[in-house]
């Protein structure tokens, strides 16, 4: 059934051809399209537009040229719901998933962002329900760093993807550094441990010596072993020198293991 009452909307992004897109999916919504009242690229530009239409919705990427369009609220009064457009992962939302109307991973799906259109419709907010605590709580996650994902492994003229979510452990062995995955397999890799300790999730990721970083779930067991120290049992691990966690990291690692 197509809308009877059209909704005032501001498009707030800086991207042309992600803006074209989004204005070209807005005017398709299927319950009647809506009033795209503005455009603005920039947070400067959408404060004036906010203040000067008051719009019934904003659709709102994170991102914009000159920071992030948090910082919108904290210059006008928004008394709208908005709708996020964002390219980040869902990690970094979750702190406002269910504050706002939406929020819509980028490329848009047009099923999404109708769904989206459509809550609004439904629960037709009068108020914002964004906060400034909200704001700040979203904006500190969006800075938790980023970790590597995959690693390229060569071998010859040969590379070879390797996926840090397949790797079991690190191992540093004959002055080559290597990704040890599931099934056992050993690649090689450019990048010293030191360096991949950096890179990778620490909440997954433990340098237990300077030979070895391993993965959580890869671990099947800790021995006792001598001087107040363990042998670590891991799966995919196939040679006979026992893996021994450092004395200094012992006590840090079964927290770790525990969390």
């Amino acid at each position: 059934m197509t809308n009877s009452k059209k909704f005032k909307i501001i498009l707030i992004e800086d991207e042309p051809l992600a803006a074209e897109r989004l204005r070209d999916l807005v005017l398709a919504y299927p319950n009647g399209a809506p009033d795209i009242i503005d455009f603005s690229e920039s947070i400067e530009e959408a404060v004036e537009a906010i203040h000067k239409e008051q719009p019934d919705l904003l659709l709102c990427d994170i991102q914009l040229a000159d920071g992030l369009s948090f910082n919108i609220w904290s210059q006008v009064d928004v008394r709208c719901p908005v709708i996020f457009t964002t390219a980040y992962e869902e990690y970094a939302l979750r702190a406002f998933k269910l504050n706002s109307i939406d929020y819509l991973l980028k490329p848009i799906n047009p099923e999404e962002l109708y769904a989206a259109l459509d809550k609004f419709l439904d629960t037709q907010k009068t108020s914002n329900p964004i906060t400034p605590e909200l704001i700040a709580q979203v904006a500190a996650a969006i800075r938790q760093p980023s970790y590597r994902d995959r690693y390229m492994s060569q071998v010859n003229d040969k590379l070879t993807p390797i996926a840090v979510s397949q790797i079991n452990f690190f191992q540093s062995a004959e002055k080559i550094t290597w990704a040890i995955n599931q099934a056992g397999r050993r690649f090689p890799l450019d990048p010293t441990l030191a360096e991949i300790e950096a890179e990778v999730d620490p909440r997954q990721f433990f340098r237990i010596n300077r030979a070895f970083i391993v993965k959580n779930s890869a671990v099947k067991q800790l021995v006792a072993y001598s001087n107040s120290r363990y042998s670590v049992v891991l799966e995919g691990y196939k040679d006979s020198e026992p893996v021994i966690v450092s004395r200094d990291r012992v006590g840090k690692f079964k927290e770790w293991l525990s969390r």
